[in-house]
């Protein structure tokens, strides 16, 4: 996004000029660290369930509680406004074409926090054409501008109370806009979503202790093809040569790392562990359940190819790749 600096006051109904970004320059801007928004890290909404061991919907839920915030991409490049006035009241509550305090422009590929409406429509399995994104550190970052900008006392502080409740909306839904744009058409489907990774489980690879730990109590009474394991520290210490592919070259020792999903393979390639068990232990294991992405993505075409078979709620698959 823009910096607190490209926030407009609208009270002389001054706004420049809508621009158009080339697809070139919409993928430099994508590029481009936010400078002014909050440094934040984000992974897919489906994704996010996966490494967490629940499912869609309960991420979904939390978000309709209020206690997880569901991020969106902004799918339309426009002037955005923020449906408040300079005396803190919601348009909601205002007779007639009242002009918003704040406009901004937002980019194809920006995040903001999703409406409740739009939450409890995607969680009902409809794609919606956002109703508008929630931006409470860039709101505050514009109140703050502007009283900077005031002679007297402001009214900031019923603007400051609905930051975190009221939603910037495009220029299509205000009457007080001349030359209306058309209204936004594109779709937004539960792929498309992301949350915060802060406390969603990273991939990290893993002690012999922990893998062997991890390994045994999910594949220790699993059905085998060729050879039962007895000793699963042994088969890390004294690698096969499948298994050495799994090694961090950098590190050593029984503290040296090791990588899951090659471990993973080489069970199933040198000792014939069957993929429906390996399947399950990538999914329910705490220490290997934040793998399971990579573990479809590594294993589907090497005869894994029930690894990623849809299951009762929306899939997993995400357009962003994290």
């Amino acid at each position: 996004m823009e910096d607190a600096g490209q926030c407009f006051h609208t009270k002389n109904d001054e706004l420049p000029e809508r621009k158009l970004r080339t697809k070139k320059e919409l993928l430099e801007f994508l590029r481009t660290p936010e400078p002014g928004a909050e440094a934040r890290e984000y992974v897919a909404l489906t994704e996010a369930a996966e490494r967490l061991g629940r499912g869609a919907n309960d991420l979904l839920d939390e978000g309709l509680a209020g206690t997880r915030a569901i991020y969106a991409p902004v799918l339309d490049e426009e002037l955005y406004a923020w449906p408040v006035t300079d005396q803190g009241m919601r348009h909601s509550q205002v007779v007639g074409t009242a002009i918003p305090v704040f406009r901004r422009r937002l980019n194809v590929g920006d995040k903001g926090i999703l409406t409740r409406p739009d939450i409890e429509q995607i969680r009902q399995g409809v794609q919606v054409i956002p109703k508008g994104y929630v931006l409470p550190h860039i709101t505050l970052q514009c109140i703050e501008a502007w009283e900077r900008e005031q002679l007297q006392a402001a009214p900031s502080e019923r603007m400051r109370a609905l930051v975190k409740k009221v939603a910037w909306i495009h220029p299509s839904e205000l009457e007080s806009e001349r030359d209306r744009p058309p209204s936004p058409n594109r779709m937004l489907g539960i792929n498309m979503l992301l949350v915060d990774i802060e406390g969603v489980p990273v991939p990290t690879t893993l002690t012999i202790k922990e893998l062997a730990l991890a390994f045994e109590h999910r594949l220790g009474n699993a059905p085998r093809y060729r050879e039962k394991i007895t000793d699963w520290e042994h088969i890390f210490q004294k690698p096969r040569a499948a298994m050495r592919r799994a090694k961090v070259e950098t590190t050593q020792g029984i503290e040296g790392k090791w990588k899951p999903v090659e471990a993973g393979i080489a069970l199933n390639e040198a000792y014939g562990y069957p993929w429906n068990a390996l399947n399950q232990a990538f999914k329910t294991h705490q220490l290997l359940r934040p793998w399971w992405r990579a573990w479809v993505n590594s294993t589907k075409y090497r005869g894994n190819e029930n690894v990623d078979a849809p299951e009762s709620g929306p899939s997993s698959a995400s357009p962003f790749g994290v």
